[in-house]
């Protein structure tokens, strides 16, 4: 069955309206179905945009409109009137834009297919509705679409069906529509998790299933949330030397804090514990040796998380190198000196619980004697005591 998805067309030429209906009817079952709905008026498609919003936009640039002044009736081109309506729409939400414009070259600065593109008119239909299947193609329309009903969901069952039920009991337990919201903040945190983790079974869960699928985009949060630095923030102290905020997160809210304390990580080419061996690993494969050198044992432990001392985060964009977290060294940073600090991402939670674990196990470590293995052994396997054979009756 094909998926419908709704787009807004918002041009003031109804003969344009007309046309791009009657391509998007005569196009193959094979191909994405689209449920056009269209408006000629620039500020009415702000507000459908705003309050009722499509799974795509195609947007005119160029609006023709007739002057507020009598005595100039004749049609006035307006040139902006398409880009100020993206701009207005950026500021309330997300929503995929392909322009579709005679003018395109007043808005081709914002061609970034395939979430916003800028056709030309006379490239024809064939080319409007290919951007548009590009944008479906993504994959990011349909995992909106999952996320805004997952939310939703969660929303009506709560309020529907627990607070509804419950609204005297609570009442009278002095839980007030504060308490209320602050729950359903963490419920929805929790489900997006479950859902995201722990399979649940809801189409949300199996669009954003990534099955045994490594990559560097699962340990961090970006851009960071806030303006306000948090615990597993990650921050640059100087060109190779990052820090990991560890004071806890209510001292950094309520700014009780004379010191931000962080444990310290390096770029994997300059941390002592890797630096060696990436040098000559990489030194024998440019000489055209196959092997790498020796000692990658102990980096195999680090990036492994098996190591006491290292945890290993692994590079992502241009946002962090690949380093080496070092857990026994600690950065502790004044508090008029934070404002210096460049936050450059967070780590995810599930991350940022690994690395406080990791340090924590570092730190309450128990000394014990070191057991003596062999001795331990000989003991097990000493002397095996007889067994004793019962005479049988006569």
């Amino acid at each position: 069955m094909t998926t419908e998805w709704r787009v807004l067309l918002v041009d003031d030429d109804v003969e344009i309206h007309a046309a791009v209906t009657e391509f998007a009817r005569g196009r193959g079952a094979e191909e994405h179905g689209y449920l056009l709905e269209c408006v000629t008026d620039f500020d009415e498609g702000l507000t459908r945009l705003v309050t009722s919003p499509p799974d795509l936009v195609i947007l005119d640039v160029r609006n023709f409109h007739t002057r507020s002044n009598a005595l100039e009736e004749a049609p006035a081109e307006d040139d902006t009137a398409g880009r100020r309506l993206y701009e207005r729409l950026s500021e309330h939400r997300f929503v995929p834009v392909v322009f579709f414009t005679a003018v395109d070259h007043l808005v081709r600065d914002l061609h970034e297919p395939p979430l916003r593109s800028v056709i030309e008119k006379t490239a024809g239909y064939r080319l409007l509705f290919n951007a548009l299947d590009e944008v479906i193609d993504s994959g990011l329309p349909a995992v909106l679409r999952d996320l805004h009903a997952h939310v939703a969901a969660v929303i009506r069952r709560y309020v529907g069906e627990y607070v509804r039920g419950q609204w005297q009991a609570l009442a009278a337990a002095g839980i007030t529509p504060q308490h209320l919201g602050r729950q359903l903040v963490e419920l929805l945190a929790t489900s997006l998790r479950r859902a995201v983790d722990d399979g649940t079974d809801s189409d949300l869960a199996r669009r954003l299933s990534v099955g045994d699928d490594w990559h560097p985009a699962l340990y961090y949060v970006h851009p960071p949330i806030g303006d306000r630095l948090d615990t597993g923030d990650i921050v640059q102290v100087s060109e190779n030397l990052y820090g990991i905020v560890v004071t806890p997160s209510c001292t950094l809210e309520h700014q009780k804090y004379d010191t931000l304390n962080m444990i310290a990580a390096e770029p994997i080419t300059v941390a002592a514990s890797t630096r060696d061996w990436l040098t000559e690993s990489r030194r024998l494969v440019t000489a055209g040796a196959n092997k790498i050198a020796p000692g990658n044992g102990t980096v195999k432990e680090i990036l492994a998380g098996k190591s006491p001392r290292y945890f290993y985060l692994p590079a992502y964009l241009d946002v962090v190198p690949d380093m080496i977290v070092d857990v026994e060294r600690t950065i502790a940073v004044p508090r008029d000196g934070v404002v210096h600090l460049s936050r450059t991402t967070s780590l995810s939670e599930r991350y940022k619980a690994a690395v406080l674990a990791h340090r924590e196990r570092y730190y309450q470590r128990i000394g014990l004697t070191d057991l003596p293995v062999e001795l331990v052994l000989r003991n097990l396997l000493g002397p095996i005591p007889s067994v004793v054979t019962p005479r049988r009756g006569s």
